[in-house]
């Protein structure tokens, strides 16, 4: 089949339709790429949202634990008996026995890893007198107490980096009654290491969402990887809000940061919540991948439509061509077949009526000519016969 010149009637009219179609379908492409992305990255942003709520739930939750488990002790008069007698090793016995026993039963503080818990006794001023778990410091002062005794007698709880690990912490008064009223007796303080096995249980808790826990700018656990997490870190800024950001490896995150508090309310550290663009880009791939079939579809369609269409319309048009043709040639008995009452059918009687009117025309005008011919010839005799 021979393809259509660019420079005949049906191939401009099918490449104005391929033209249109692509610039059409193109303009409608990137409308709905473009509210796509918009639409699924505000659903990923409600989801690092969602996963910011998750974790603070989760987070009072195991502080709440912590208080109630402190609280428990303090009022336990069989550890007030031992915190009175100021005997370390009694003291220390007693703690191990009870905090052992509260524990065990409460599956709570097991939730991220009974192993890292840590609890410890100090004086008033701070002076440590037992401490259990091996993260914490076992002797002199511990600046933490200092911090929560503007709250005494309430408990208290924040972060505390203690040693080049980030801790999360309850501080609880132990009162007695002494003859001048309530007396200060002791300070309990139980906590646990925020640490990889907290950060990979928050991500499992949450739907997903990768946390990053920052103190004093560097990273003390995560759950990505070594080479995502320094870049975001040196990255980030402080902040409310949702920021975007960009790994060497061109990998995309939104990073939603909240502020890590001490005991004293000043900041401590920060988490920051992250979601990977990952399946934003294989959503609009996907798009991109159906959008080309549609544009494909389309221009096929569009093109065989146009082409039988083009043909239909051009064969009467092509018709009328020849048969100018032929009464160019002096053909002048030529017709074209009429077809219907429309635009073309019009313009084929009214070609037709020409034509008929072009050869009656030249029918009376060869008749004309026949008849002065005869007349010529018959005065030419006449006048040979007057002579003779």
């Amino acid at each position: 089949m021979n393809l259509p010149s660019r420079h005949s009637l049906l191939g401009k009219i099918i490449l104005s339709t391929s033209v249109a179609i692509t610039l059409l379908l193109a303009a409608a492409g990137w409308f709905v790429q473009d509210v796509t992305r918009k639409v699924l990255s505000e659903n990923l942003r409600n989801e690092i949202q969602g996963s910011l709520r998750a974790y603070e739930s989760l987070w009072q939750a195991r502080a709440d634990m912590l208080r109630s488990v402190s609280r428990l002790l303090s009022n336990m008069s069989d550890v007030r008996r031992a915190f009175q007698t100021n005997d370390r090793a009694t003291i220390q016995d007693t703690a191990t026995e009870f905090w052992s026993r509260i524990a065990q039963n409460n599956p709570a503080s097991h939730s991220h890893g009974d192993s890292g818990d840590v609890f410890l006794v100090a004086d008033p001023q701070g002076e440590i007198i037992a401490s259990l778990g091996g993260s914490l410091p076992d002797k002199g002062k511990f600046a933490v107490v200092r911090d929560a005794a503007r709250r005494f007698p309430d408990q208290s709880d924040g972060f505390s980096l203690e040693g080049g690990r980030l801790f999360e912490l309850v501080v609880t008064p132990v009162y007695v009654q002494t003859q001048g009223g309530s007396g200060l007796l002791n300070v309990l303080v139980a906590g646990f290491p925020v640490d990889q096995q907290v950060a990979r249980d928050l991500k499992d808790r949450t739907g997903g969402s990768d946390f990053v826990f920052l103190a004093g700018g560097f990273p003390v656990a995560s759950t990505l990887s070594d080479a995502e997490t320094r870049p975001i870190v040196i990255q980030y800024r402080r902040g409310s809000g949702v920021q975007d950001l960009e790994l060497p490896g061109g990998r995309e995150f939104a990073v939603l940061g909240t502020t890590l508090r001490d005991l004293a309310g000043a900041p401590a550290g920060d988490l920051l919540i992250l979601h990977n663009f990952d399946s934003i880009g294989r959503d609009l791939s996907a798009l991109q991948t159906r959008l080309f079939l549609i544009w494909l579809t389309a221009v096929l369609g569009g093109l065989a439509v146009s082409v039988l269409l083009a043909r239909r319309i051009l064969r009467p048009i092509r018709q009328l061509d020849q048969a100018a043709a032929l009464i160019a040639g002096e053909s002048y008995g030529a017709q074209v077949p009429v077809r219907g009452d429309d635009e073309l059918g019009r313009l084929a009687r009214t070609f037709n009526a020409m034509s008929g009117s072009i050869q009656s025309a030249r029918e009376e005008l060869i008749r004309r000519e026949r008849i002065s011919t005869i007349g010529q010839l018959s005065s030419s005799r006449c006048r040979t016969s007057h002579t003779a």
